[in-house]
């Protein structure tokens, strides 16, 4: 058996330890109460305990043999959510008889879940990002393989904290408690003490100029509008319906357009940042409409979708992470193969404007597929 990296031990141990923390104390602080160690009625609460410890083992199991990286990365969301987000606010909320007014504690946030949702999207996003593409999580002691710059990382350098502390400032503001504000100002404080010191110390020597480049083009705290042009680069294929009759007009003149065509148009008038568009004809036999590929991965339909308005702007991004947020792992699906680069082979394979010529203003490349 080849040994256990220490430093992924030290994760597998931290993660662990962290579910079985957020899964056990609810637990363990009801149950006394309600007399559930009792038999027969403490059965299902010995269940859930056997079931928290054989979840924790076997996330550990996972994260020193490095499999499942996005479960792994849900699974430390969770935890960390639930110790460092919703416990103290549960704890604040309740501790004296709830928000003025004699409101329940989560009536406001219900009220305000929308907000909510909108401020810890960038979090949950930056986590699937850090596993889909990185192959780690965000935990140090089980970090990324290569330098993610795409997804939330290609608005802002620290998406994760700069959610957290959105979502104190919120609870604060939505539950009239000031003293959540801690929570913002801790992790304010926690990123620029240990994280920095930690990415300097990691991720520069890791990376080297990519990361200087990186923490030169992206601010660590104002999101920027569009994404850093310095990104992952991407390629939109679009696989597009046959081309008109000769004479006939394609696109937005067409009186039957065809929807995939607008869409590649709709991405390249948008001059989204490092996306590369290219149209290639249907096949008849059918296949995916849409493919999205960077050097690090290779997707389809909706990932693909997703992906490509991460390019665009910052609210476009927000609504591609809503939409590739609850797929699975990719690679759980298909290993990419070596990347292609299509060419036209004749003029027919073109997406045409109309006469056999392309499109005014439009460089596409392609494959007619077979």
């Amino acid at each position: 058996m080849a040994p256990v990296d220490r430093t992924r031990g030290v994760g597998a141990l931290i993660t662990a330890t962290s579910w079985s923390a957020v899964v056990l104390l609810p637990l363990l602080l009801v149950s006394p109460a309600r007399g559930w160690w009792s038999v027969p009625t403490g059965i299902p609460l010995y269940a859930a305990i056997a079931s928290a410890v054989g979840t924790a083992v076997l996330l550990a199991t996972w994260t020193v043999r490095r499999r499942h990286v996005l479960v792994r990365g849900w699974a430390q969301a969770v935890a960390a959510t639930g110790l460092l987000l919703v416990l103290p606010v549960l704890v604040v909320a309740t501790a004296d008889g709830g928000p003025p007014g004699g409101a329940r504690p989560w009536l406001p946030l219900l009220l305000g879940a929308p907000v909510v949702a909108l401020v810890g999207l960038p979090t949950l996003a930056a986590m699937r990002e850090l596993a889909v593409v990185g192959r780690g999580t965000p935990l140090p002691h089980d970090p990324p393989d290569r330098l993610v710059t795409s997804g939330p990382y290609s608005y802002v350098r620290n998406p994760m904290q700069l959610s957290i502390s959105g979502l104190y400032t919120v609870c604060a503001v939505l539950l009239v408690e000031p003293i959540l504000l801690l929570g913002t100002l801790g992790a304010v404080v926690f990123t620029v003490v240990a994280a920095d010191r930690q990415e300097r110390g990691a991720m520069a020597p890791a990376f080297g100029g990519a990361w200087a480049a990186f923490h030169a083009g992206v601010r660590p705290w104002v999101p920027r509008w569009r994404p850093w042009s310095g990104r992952a680069a991407g390629a939109l294929t679009v696989a597009v319906s046959a081309e008109p009759a000769a004479g006939a007009t394609a696109g937005v003149r067409s009186g039957s357009r065809d929807p995939w065509l607008v869409l590649a148009r709709w991405f390249r008038a948008r001059s989204a940042t490092a996306l590369e568009v290219r149209g290639v004809t249907r096949s008849p036999s059918g296949g995916p409409r849409l493919t999205y590929e960077t050097d690090a991965v290779r997707v389809h339909g909706l990932e693909a979708l997703g992906r490509s308005l991460d390019h665009v702007n910052l609210a476009w991004a927000a609504l591609g992470w809503v939409l590739v947020l609850p797929l699975p792992d990719p690679a759980s699906r298909e290993r990419r193969g070596p990347r292609r680069r299509p060419c036209w082979s004749t003029a027919r394979d073109r997406v045409t404007g109309g006469a056999g010529t392309p499109p005014a203003g439009e460089s596409w490349s392609g494959t007619r597929r077979s």
